[in-house]
């Protein structure tokens, strides 16, 4: 077989591998970034309704939930909230189906909405009821399941600006200045106002 068919055909062959590889990472949606698990009859797949997710950027915990092979979404019955915890605080939220039938949204899929102030990991803890089963699962942000908040100022072009906790820090130390040099202030008006009274005193002395 001439040589020059051979390698074209090598080199198709390698092409077809590579876009097999490819292909799929291209296209795959942002439920990729989360994590998914079984949970009873069902199936829950949890992250950030927007990932990568940052610091200061409105946001929110979503679960899509399906049942069997076909992944039928569960668009009803479903009575759920979520603790999220960041930090040792935590806040408690309904949530909401992002479902409207001819409207908007996709089926299956309940979120809450909230504005995440701090880059690090969050847990999101999911309890309720579907369709009458319990459920009670604790889903943590990182590399192996959803995304961890990043800190904006990491990707900010062309220059970071302070975030809130910047800010106050800066605010404090500013006051903290400002007291200190009000106190020295203070300290100087006395000292001068003694070392008047001090100079009249010796001025009567010597006028005596």
């Amino acid at each position: 077989m001439d040589l020059f068919i051979v390698r074209r055909r090598a080199g198709a062959v390698l092409g077809a591998i590579l876009a097999a590889l490819v292909v799929p990472a291209l296209t795959a949606g942002p439920a990729a970034a989360h994590e998914t698990r079984e949970v009873g009859d069902y199936t829950f797949v949890v992250g950030w309704y927007d990932e990568p997710a940052f610091a200061n950027q409105p946001n929110g915990p979503e679960v899509t939930i399906t049942r069997g092979p076909k992944e039928t979404p569960i668009v009803e019955s479903v009575d759920l909230q979520v603790d999220v915890t960041f930090g040792g605080e935590t806040v408690t939220y309904p949530l909401e189906p992002a479902f409207v039938a001819g409207v908007f949204g996709d089926p299956g899929n309940y979120s809450a909405d909230l504005f995440p102030t701090r880059p690090g990991t969050w847990e999101f803890r999911i309890y309720g009821t579907v369709v009458g089963q319990e459920v009670d699962e604790t889903f943590t942000s990182g590399e192996e399941t959803f995304s961890d908040i990043e800190d904006p100022a990491e990707i900010a072009f062309p220059v970071a600006d302070p975030n809130n906790q910047q800010l106050a820090s800066r605010l404090e130390e500013e006051a903290d200045e400002a007291g200190s040099a009000r106190v020295f202030g203070v300290i100087g008006v006395v000292l001068g106002a003694v070392a008047l009274i001090i100079a009249g005193m010796v001025l009567l002395r010597r006028r005596g």
